[in-house]
């Protein structure tokens, strides 16, 4: 989703901080423009505005002005903990909206401390109270390190062996993290056997050369170790399809096994294998090749039957 930015003339900065700040799960604040209703920027806040409720927000709006090349927002907040950091202004034309910035902040988060910060000397440099502060959110694993596996994380066909994936993921921890270890698991995540690669740097990416077997079922795990030995990991989420050599010939959806759930994808690659291709990604079509004389076609049905009949 993506919001068309303010002008210039109106926002140097054209972030959207300056006049949309979501603060909670379902719940979005987002500027209105009194002094200049229809103006591009009003046009820009009230279709967000509409898009965000029709996504399921709770909509509120502020204020916002925009006086002698100045935008005044309030918008542009510090949420931490359970207190709000929220912009005032002492400009003739803005300041009497301070007390509407705030009974709206107070509305949309109940429970809250909003504290009202006088940033007049401030906005004159296209930012406030969100421009200048930096969210460092709390390590949630206690004393064992944290990671996330970015990808290979849901469920696809990893291109044909030999080829490189590259493995992507992110770690936390209370102090640093000294290395990781990368598993690979091909039951499904129930047991993580083979090892990629042990105690290597962790840099978040790693270019792993797929290799030559056959599996439905196979995951990724990251694991991370600080100093202390301790630990924690992140895996894959859905199973990734690997189609080595040894997939037996006649096995059309890459479960690794020829049986009758290879019919009507056997039957597809004959009929149309553009669709074929798109429908089972990474599958390699000439499986469908049963009788082995470079051709799919209609003669390659006996020997499917052959192979699936007791």
């Amino acid at each position: 989703m993506f919001f068309d930015p303010f002008p210039t003339t109106v926002d140097a900065t054209q972030h959207i901080d300056m006049w949309m700040q979501v603060c909670g799960d379902q719940k979005v604040m987002i500027s209105d423009w009194p002094n200049n209703p229809g103006s591009t920027q009003d046009v820009i806040c009230d279709n967000a505005a509409v898009t965000m409720a029709g996504m399921g927000y709770t909509v509120y709006r502020v204020p916002a002005f925009s006086v002698s090349g100045v935008h005044y927002t309030y918008t542009n907040v510090v949420i931490c903990n359970n207190l709000i950091l929220l912009p005032s202004y002492t400009n003739a034309t803005v300041q009497p909206s301070n007390a509407t910035a705030l009974a709206a902040w107070q509305a949309a988060m109940p429970g809250y401390s909003v504290a009202q910060i006088n940033c007049q000397a401030m906005v004159t440099a296209a930012g406030v109270m969100h421009c200048i502060a930096m969210h460092v959110p709390q390590h949630r694993g206690g004393a064992n390190p944290t990671v996330y596996l970015k990808t290979p994380r849901t469920a696809q066909t990893l291109p044909a062996p030999g080829n490189s994936v590259t493995i992507n993921w992110i770690t936390d921890d209370d102090n640093a993290v000294s290395n990781v270890d990368i598993l690979l698991s091909t039951t499904g995540g129930n047991s993580f056997d083979t090892v990629i690669a042990s105690a290597i740097a962790d840099t978040g990416s790693y270019n792993w050369i797929v290799p030559n077997l056959c599996t439905s079922a196979a995951r990724i795990r990251v694991v991370a170790r600080d100093a202390n030995g301790n630990t924690g990991h992140d895996s894959s989420i859905g199973n990734l399809v690997i189609t080595g050599s040894t997939a037996p010939i006649g096995d059309m959806n890459c479960d690794c096994a020829r049986d009758l759930g290879d019919v009507s994808p056997f039957v597809l690659a004959l009929l149309d294998p553009t669709t074929y291709a798109s429908t089972y990604p990474g599958c390699p079509i000439n499986n469908a090749d049963l009788n082995g004389d470079g051709q799919r076609d209609g003669r390659d049905i006996a020997r499917l039957v052959d192979g699936l009949l007791p």
